[in-house]
């Protein structure tokens, strides 16, 4: 068995060439009309234009710069809230140590337990201005008691208030301040207080 295939030139639509071949097949012939669209198919291709790639570039800067401008902020922000949880923490382990301490009269030296700060005294007037000065410690970063204000991050200040010299109650104004460098307590850059009864032992 044998092919012979020979291709005779012939005119087709414009739109759509084509070529007729003769074929020959054990005697036989036959046409095959093959259409050259279908051999050659046809693509285009897409991309984004320079202006959009433009407005895009514009678009991912501007957002760029809004972030980097929030940052500061944002970690300031974070700090402060850091700090306030630290002194919360300060605060209330000093109340603590000053509602556990034990003072009796005439034996020991009338301060706090773990922070020494100094308690009401048992007898006379405690709101003589010698005695209306607070009582001060000193914090790390971490929020742990030192002695000194060197290194330390918070200042804790305690206030007798007056009310009557006779009564058992002292009331105690507690102020915990960041940083402890700044003894203005109006420019501190955050600080928390509180105020609490502390029972004043009988002499």
């Amino acid at each position: 068995m044998s092919a012979i295939i020979v291709p005779e030139p012939t005119e087709g639509l414009s739109n759509h060439p084509t070529v007729n071949c003769a074929v020959g097949l054990d005697g036989a012939s036959s046409r095959i009309r093959v259409s050259e669209a279908m051999e050659k198919p046809s693509s285009k291709a897409v991309a984004f234009s320079l202006v959009e790639v433009t407005l895009a570039l514009g678009v991912a800067a501007f957002s760029l710069l809004l972030l980097f401008g929030l940052l500061p902020v944002a970690l300031k922000a974070q700090q402060a809230s850091i700090h306030q949880t630290t002194a919360n923490k300060i605060l209330s382990e000093i109340v603590s140590d000053m509602r556990a301490a034990v003072r009796i009269h005439g034996n020991g030296n009338g301060n706090s337990g773990n922070f020494l700060l100094h308690l009401p005294p048992t007898s006379g007037n405690p709101w003589q201005p010698s005695m209306q000065l607070p009582s001060t410690a000193y914090f790390t970063n971490e929020g742990n008691y030192q002695q000194g204000l060197a290194g330390s991050v918070f200042t804790a200040n305690v206030y007798y208030r007056a009310t009557n010299a006779a009564n058992t109650t002292a009331l105690t104004h507690i102020i915990v301040s960041w940083p402890s460098q700044q003894t203005d307590l109006t420019m501190v850059a955050g600080s928390v207080e509180t105020v609490i009864n502390i029972n004043r032992p009988a002499p």
